[in-house]
């Protein structure tokens, strides 16, 4: 990462989740802990028990606590034939005083369930976890971060293969 104090935990893990769509190609469905799965309109491979094999997302991003600041977290996929955005979030902090929070104004592209920001020893940590069926998410997704400061701007990308 080439922003100074800035770090990102990007991984993965295969799970099974109940699948209680309706046959409608863009639903939701929760897992098992109650997050929300997203589900697109491609085959779904699915086991004995109406369950449903899909992946568990998980990032954490640590970013220190700075007076003025803007940070952007997209998560989109890259398939041989299906590319999307999955969620596109917006943290802000205008002033020194205040914390950062969620701009669901700009770039709230997404279910902010599974979503936690803490703070500790002066740093932000980001926390999500988000569960996707195998037919959303399965060849690679790409984690965009954006850092915005006073008179600069940062941006980074992580690829991650999930296998598929």
């Amino acid at each position: 990462m080439v922003f100074g104090g800035l770090t990102v935990d990007f991984t993965w893990q295969p799970t099974m989740m109940e699948d209680t769509r309706a046959h409608d190609e863009n639903s939701s469905s929760a897992d098992p802990q109650g997050a929300v799965v997203a589900h697109g309109a491609m085959d779904v491979m699915y086991s004995l028990e109406g369950k449903v094999h899909g992946k568990k997302i998980m990032i954490n991003v640590t970013v220190p606590d700075l007076d003025h600041m803007e940070l952007g977290l997209t998560l989109a996929t890259v398939g041989s034939f299906d590319s999307r955005d999955l969620f596109d979030y917006t943290y802000r902090k205008e002033s020194e005083g205040e914390g950062l929070v969620q701009d669901n104004h700009r770039g709230g592209n997404g279910d902010r369930q599974g979503e936690r920001v803490s703070k500790s020893d002066g740093k932000y940590k980001i926390s999500i976890e988000k569960y996707f069926s195998n037919d959303v998410a399965n060849e690679l997704v790409v984690l965009e971060v954006v850092l915005s400061l006073l008179h600069d701007v940062k941006s980074d990308e992580f690829s991650m293969s999930l296998g598929g």
